[in-house]
């Protein structure tokens, strides 16, 4: 039966390429205080996250806070031939990553340390295009993620970043191979499960953990 994800990656990309050039500035300096507070919040000392291309989330600030704080940081590299990803740890944005030019993006370079146990990692933040308020995830369609979390039975923190734009409202069409997210972290607000509202508030309306000023500092 045929799923909607493919049309909702297709109209998602779209309104990413068309956000402003400002606006992609402000929502990453906004992403960037909520995701640190969140690395402080739950005391993580050893995380996976991508490198932003064109106009994903820009996540070097946040490698770098971490870098300066002893927080392990693992970064993703893709391996073409097996469609697989593998996690490389990296201790300097200049010289332990290296740009690939087939997909535009900065991946760690071959002779940096593996991730040997890939539960250690306390927490893995995910590029997206499309999220919905279930959590469910649409990616660039690749499903690196999708298989590296389920062969490696990940079941840490998995928390997407993403502008608020890339939120729908249409429930994805997800199948068996697709994994749930823990958490959305936008330049507006933390999402969490539309399940698991009750557990935070009686308004079931709100798909969302709104963070004040003082929260953040």
């Amino acid at each position: 039966m045929k799923n909607n994800k493919t049309q909702l990656r297709e109209s998602y990309l779209q309104i990413r390429n068309m956000l402003s050039d400002d606006f992609v500035d402000f929502a990453n300096k906004n992403l960037t205080r909520k995701v640190i507070w969140f690395i402080k919040k739950y005391h993580l000392k050893k995380i996976g996250i991508y490198l932003g291309a064109k106009k994903e989330v820009d996540t070097k600030e946040i490698v770098k806070f971490c870098l300066t704080n002893e927080i392990e940081v693992y970064v993703p590299k893709a391996q073409i031939k097996t469609n697989k990803m593998q996690f490389k740890q990296i201790k300097n944005l200049s010289s332990d990553i290296v740009k690939n030019d087939k997909w535009d993006i900065l991946e760690p370079l071959d002779d940096k340390a593996d991730l040997k146990n890939v539960n250690d990692l306390e927490a893995l933040f995910m590029p997206l295009v499309v999220f919905d308020k279930n959590l469910n995830r649409i990616g660039m369609g690749g499903g690196y993620y999708d298989r590296w979390i389920k062969d490696n039975a990940f079941n840490n923190y998995k928390i997407g970043i993403s502008q608020s734009s890339q939120f729908t409202n249409k429930i994805i069409d997800a199948d068996e191979t697709d994994i749930k997210l823990n958490f959305v972290i936008t330049e507006k607000q933390v999402h969490i499960p539309f399940e698991d509202q009750e557990e935070l508030q009686n308004d079931l309306e709100v798909t969302y953990w709104r963070l004040n000023e003082d929260e953040l500092d």
